[in-house]
């Protein structure tokens, strides 16, 4: 005879199963997936012992999974405990696609944030640094403005997310920028311990996160950040385009109000 137990809560199972005078008790905690979680309440038998005590071939008892969820019909036990033990390619599939949805609207917040530096006459960067799914710091370039060199959008973010957590050190913490880092911002990144850095648009011309040198990925430096491009690319990139072919255009129309004016002042009353 077997007696079997369980005890479950909306995030983890605890299932005990004893073959009487054996003496043992062998437990099991399993991670559900959080589809589960949602659904025992609904499952006409909701749980199943985890562990059936039986004899290997020189007799002694051992325990054998067998199921852990029931339905209606009962599912074939590879099935089941794989379910629980290792996500489905849906599960990822879907946990990927939800990471893609957070990463898109970051970058959207760091792109108005772009938009303000460009209605202040910088260059449209624009960054957030988050800390466990909340915005903690934000930026954009105010190097013109403040007459600072230093004030790029990332360091203005990496300042706020400091204060805000008290801690210069963020760790595990996320920058989202619409231009990839210059070596300033990537070592301050360095610096901070940010976890991760997610940028759009490559800068060809001073990317200091693969585009004409790693720093923060260099071997010889104390900490490395985790690096994924490419979130909003085309539009990160075309913010810039714009605000740049604008200014060109207006340096244009400058230089020839100027041409105007001398020959205006050259021409004889």
């Amino acid at each position: 005879m077997i007696w079997r137990g369980a005890i479950w809560s909306p995030c983890w199972i605890l299932s005990v199963s004893r073959r009487r005078g054996s003496g043992r008790c062998i437990p099991i905690i399993a991670t559900s997936p959080p589809r589960y979680a949602c659904w025992w309440t609904f499952l006409p038998n909701p749980c199943h012992s985890a562990v059936d005590t039986g004899q290997d071939g020189r007799g002694r008892s051992k325990p054998r999974i067998r199921w852990v969820f029931g339905y209606n019909q009962r599912p074939q036990a590879t099935e089941r405990i794989c379910s629980m033990t290792e996500p489905s390619m849906s599960e990822l599939a879907r946990a990927e696609a939800i990471q893609e949805y957070n990463d898109e609207e970051f970058m959207r917040r760091a792109m108005e944030l772009a938009a303000r530096a460009e209605a202040d006459g910088e260059v449209p960067v624009g960054a957030v640094v988050v800390y466990q799914g909340r915005v903690v710091g934000e930026g954009w370039n105010r190097s013109i403005t403040q007459h600072d060199a230093t004030a790029h959008a990332e360091i203005m973010a990496l300042r706020q997310a400091g204060q805000v957590l008290q801690n210069y050190r963020l760790i595990d913490a996320t920058l989202y920028v619409t231009l990839e880092p210059c070596p300033m911002c990537a070592g301050a990144m360095v610096h901070s311990r940010i976890g991760k850095v997610v940028f759009g648009a490559h800068d060809l011309k001073t990317g200091a996160a693969g585009s004409i040198m790693n720093l923060l990925s260099y071997e010889q430096v104390n900490h490395h950040v985790a690096i994924e491009s490419g979130v909003l690319a085309e539009e990160c990139r075309a913010q810039l385009q714009a605000f740049f072919k604008r200014r060109r255009a207006e340096k244009k129309a400058e230089k020839k109000a100027r041409q105007q004016a001398l020959q205006a002042a050259d021409k004889p009353s």
